[in-house]
This record gives C-alpha cells, structure tokens and sequence, in this order.
C-alpha cells in the first residue's frame, strides 16, 4: 500500500497475501479484518482499524 492510501469495508476485510508492506500512513479499516500473510510491514503510522475496537497498530 503506497503511503496515505485507505483500504476501508463496512464488513469483513479478509486477505491472504505472502507479503504485505504498508507504508507511513496507511490504513485498513474494516468491522472485522482477517490477514493471512507470511510478512506485514507497517512503516510508522501505518494501522489496522477494527470499528468499536479503536485503532491497532503493530
């Protein structure tokens, strides 16, 4: 995902991927998110917003 870019679902985001890389400041944001993936980047700011969780940043 290049930088500032929003991947956002009202429903289930699912993903299967070998490798992901987020870049600064990138979301996905989705009720519920299932990843499958063998290597997540996330560069600084970049998150996962579940809704009613608040955001998770890894």
């Amino acid at each position: 995902m290049q930088a500032d870019a929003v991947i956002d679902h009202t429903d289930h985001f699912n993903l299967e991927s070998s490798d992901i890389h987020m870049r600064f400041d990138s979301l996905i944001s989705a009720n519920r998110i299932t990843i499958s993936v063998a290597d997540l980047h996330m560069e600084g700011d970049a998150a996962l917003d579940v809704s009613s969780m608040g955001p998770l940043t890894i």
